[in-house]
């Protein structure tokens, strides 16, 4: 295997659990703790940009709870599933009943879907429900109005007694303003936001997942021949904060020519994998042109990242 090929590999299957990940992570862990003990269900929902980490978040907690056999029942504890942009009052049931890995059965009206669910999560000991991308619930094309779906979602956390933590795009506001009922039983919103470079503590958080990928280049024989501190501020104005967008530079900038031997990369292949990479950023500021970033392109970088997404007018709906 060649190191450019070897950094290749450590790069993409680089996870950053970062600071406003591990906080996160560690809040919703004892929600699902208490879940599981037997307190009482509740509505959890954290939004954020696209590529803030919010599916590596939900990922991360399923994985700690895999479905286990306890006396030869099948007992699943806590159920991920990511929704698609389709979502449906029959879509749905029928998306849970799949992820649980049990035959849907065709022909069954909503009602009948609803309540094979509510059941299904029951018998096989369900406590916790998490749903990413729960916004696609709330988009302009849905083919369910708002406040249905919070009664969709309301009725199936009664039912089998189970918590549900939602995901998604500023959006997501929408479904819990438009239902009294889940407005009620729903938790204040958490924010899965980008790092903001004018916080100094998250300023150091984002250079220490900057560092993370800086070091691995060097270790695999591609070094960053640009200045630490010059090469972390150039990689906020790329990203605007947002470490999803850093991880699919940094993957960008490994891709190297075939045949090209290991050598030290240099500010202009660092401006060559920004602008080939893709994703959102700021057509106002651009990055890796020089080792001078100033604080006012910083701010730009991170703004156009909160405007991007803003949360519509719910009168309009």
């Amino acid at each position: 295997m060649t190191s450019a090929r070897d950094l290749r590999r450590r790069i993409e299957s680089c996870k950053l659990e970062h600071l406003t990940f591990l906080i996160h992570q560690e809040w919703l862990l004892d929600r699902i703790e208490d879940a599981l003990a037997g307190a009482a269900p509740r509505i959890e929902w954290i939004v954020g940009p696209s590529r803030a980490g919010k599916s590596m978040l939900m990922e991360a907690l399923a994985q700690r709870y895999p479905e286990y056999r306890e006396g030869g029942v099948r007992r699943v504890p806590v159920l991920y599933i990511p929704l698609s942009q389709a979502i449906s009052s029959k879509s749905f049931p029928s998306l849970v009943l799949e992820a649980l890995k049990v035959a849907v059965r065709r022909g069954d009206r909503v009602a009948d879907l609803e309540l094979h669910a509510a059941q299904t999560l029951t018998k096989l000991g369900v406590k916790v429900l998490l749903l990413d991308e729960a916004s696609h619930f709330v988009e302009p094309a849905a083919r369910l109005l708002p406040r249905s779906a919070g009664d969709m979602l309301k009725v199936l956390s009664e039912r089998a007694s189970m918590s549900i933590f939602m995901t998604g795009i500023p959006r997501l506001e929408l479904l819990i303003k438009s239902n009294d009922q889940l407005r009620q039983r729903a938790s204040a919103k958490r924010q899965f936001y980008p790092y903001n470079f004018r916080e100094a503590d998250q300023k150091s958080a984002f250079a220490a997942c900057v560092k993370t990928y800086y070091d691995m280049f060097a270790e695999c024989g591609w070094p960053i021949d640009v200045e630490f501190a010059a090469f972390v501020k150039n990689c906020f104005l790329h990203t605007g904060g947002l470490i999803g967008v850093l991880s699919k530079f940094m993957q960008e900038l490994c891709i190297r020519p075939r045949g090209e031997q290991p050598r030290a990369l240099s500010l202009e292949d660092c401006k060559r994998a920004s602008d080939t990479a893709g994703g959102t950023r700021s057509p106002l500021v651009k990055p890796f042109k020089s080792l001078e970033v100033s604080d006012a392109d910083l701010n730009v970088a991170h703004q156009y990242i909160l405007d991007i997404e803003p949360l519509p007018d719910v009168r309009r709906l």
